[in-house]
């Protein structure tokens, strides 16, 4: 076969690929051939390799360069002289648009630039949050400002929110990380222990005291944070004790006469509306506002729609490598999680994911895999579109992309047709001249006196 044989062959594999934009260079620069991806990308109407690439065709040089297209629009090109190949003077040029990856990393970056800022040994213990949604965003955002400093912070939220996780995101990234981060949970252990468990007993304070006493969790917790969950759960005469602590970081151990210093910081976390609690004398309203100086509200699940379907991936993930099986959702079984209102937020959502793991017998999961309550459903919201308001309309569910090039055909073809010239349509469709050309002849029939 010669030499062209091969490179029609070539091109002819070439012209089948979509995605992939990819071109053929003369000595000149001029373009030989360009696949339907290559052209979106090329300013055609000068049949030129883009300018960033001249010096390289002319040195004969590999080169990748950032291509800046119409708008915010980027891509990728990189041109490769195939003199080595038996093809003197000619080149190949290959490209993808990069528009969405580039929104995408900078989204990225924005959500990791503050793991980014902590040292390396940090990074491996800080907790792991998955968050899609805008008000999750916020949430960890006042969560990284308050951590910079050591004032009290108060969580709210319903029951299975995360509120423990926003609490050691916090610890993480705060001085204190590396120093103890110690839970106590108010409302689990018993009222006669409770004393005890928070600040420790001196030997022999009362029967069954070990000999040699025991340091409370609050001690453990010295140049650490000290998380109290469940906080309202407290009872009256705990709550005073607590309230001195928070006013002079001093604590006194069951059976002592002297008090320690304690160096902690307090984050504490009700799923109680603590203003009800407060009115009615279950909790101490000066312990109230000791606690409250920065309330950070986490939002129900059922109020951040976007978090499921990634927070159920990620239960997903970690219990088929648990269990060592293959499971993946199917569409129907996606639709299912997005409808539900999950009552209990995420901690239902992970045992959801779990259970769905265990007893599935197929590899894809479906909509009866999922132990999910009848009833429990999200109301679909009633969505009415204004007519004379809405410069565009839309009459049928269509998928994205073919709707986004209708939609830019029938305004190419409108604008075309009003204003005449492509640099009249640019400019009332706000994008470049030579974007408007390319967009033009792209879409109209007839492209004879197009200027």
């Amino acid at each position: 076969m010669s030499q062209e044989q091969v490179l029609g062959a070539a091109l002819d594999v070439l012209a089948r690929l979509q995605s992939e934009a990819v071109g053929l260079l003369d000595a000149e620069g001029r373009i030989l051939y360009a696949n339907a991806a290559a052209r979106e990308l090329l300013d055609s109407d000068q049949n030129q390799v883009p300018s960033q690439l001249a010096e390289a065709l002319r040195l004969r040089q590999r080169r990748t360069v950032i291509h800046r297209l119409g708008g915010d629009r980027t891509a990728v090109l990189t041109l490769e002289p195939l003199d080595g190949r038996g093809f003197a003077g000619l080149a190949a040029l290959t490209g993808r648009e990069t528009t969405e990856l580039d929104r995408l990393q900078r989204a990225a970056d924005g959500r990791t630039a503050r793991v980014a800022r902590m040292p390396d040994q940090w990074q491996s213990t800080l907790p792991q949050i998955v968050a899609a949604s805008a008000a999750m965003e916020e949430v960890l955002e006042l969560a990284a400002r308050v951590s910079e400093v050591d004032t009290t912070v108060l969580l709210l939220g319903e029951s299975g929110v995360g509120k423990e996780v926003v609490a050691r995101y916090l610890h993480h990234l705060s001085p204190r990380m590396g120093k103890p981060f110690v839970k106590i949970n108010c409302g689990a252990i018993p009222e006669n222990l409770l004393e005890s468990e928070l600040f420790g007993y001196e030997a022999g304070a009362f029967t069954g005291a070990r000999r040699q006493g025991k340091p409370g969790l609050v001690e453990i917790a010295d140049g650490g944070t000290l998380f109290l969950d469940e906080v309202t759960e407290l009872p009256t005469h705990l709550q005073v004790k607590l309230l001195h602590f928070l006013q002079d970081r001093t604590a006194t151990r069951v059976g002592a006469v002297y008090p320690y210093a304690v160096n902690v910081r307090v984050v504490s976390a009700t799923n109680r509306e603590v203003a009800p609690e407060v009115q009615k004398g279950r909790l101490r309203e000066d312990l109230y506002y000791r606690l409250n100086v920065v309330p950070i509200t986490i939002p129900p699940l059922r109020e951040r729609v976007e978090d499921i379907e990634p927070l159920a991936q990620h239960f997903l993930q970690r219990y088929t490598q648990r269990y060592r099986r293959s499971r993946r959702f199917s569409p129907a079984a996606l639709a299912a999680l997005r409808r539900h209102r999950w009552p209990g937020n995420v901690r239902e959502l992970e045992n959801a994911m779990e259970r769905a793991v265990v007893i599935s017998r197929a590899e894809e999961i479906a909509p009866d895999d999922l132990p999910l309550a009848p009833g429990a459903e999200r109301p679909r919201p009633e969505v009415q579109v204004r007519e004379d308001l809405a410069p565009v309309m839309v009459r049928a569910v269509v998928p994205l992309r073919e709707a986004v090039r209708s939609l830019e055909s029938q305004l190419v073809t409108r604008a075309a047709a009003e204003f005449g010239s492509s640099g009249k349509v640019g400019m009332a469709l706000g994008v470049d001249q030579s974007t408007a050309l390319r967009k033009m002849r792209k879409y109209l029939k007839h492209t004879g006196n197009l200027r």
